[in-house]
């Protein structure tokens, strides 16, 4: 995966923003992607049959 220059200079910005730390641009396009891949990591469908198991745990009914 790559990212456009904007988006790692957005990265650069935010980063600074919110951390106070300036990053250099190649500090910046690691730091992004590794969040970009920790985020597509975490962020996945949760499969049905969990979805049913944490309802019936919670007595939750399932809507489908």
């Amino acid at each position: 995966m790559q990212l456009s220059n904007e988006a790692i200079t957005s990265f650069q910005e935010l980063y600074k923003k919110k951390c106070g730390i300036e990053l250099t641009f190649e500090e910046a396009s690691t730091k992004a992607l590794e969040e970009l891949q920790r985020f597509a990591f975490i962020y996945q469908p949760i499969p049905r049959k969990e979805v049913s198991l944490y309802s019936k745990l919670k007595g939750v009914k399932n809507t489908k």
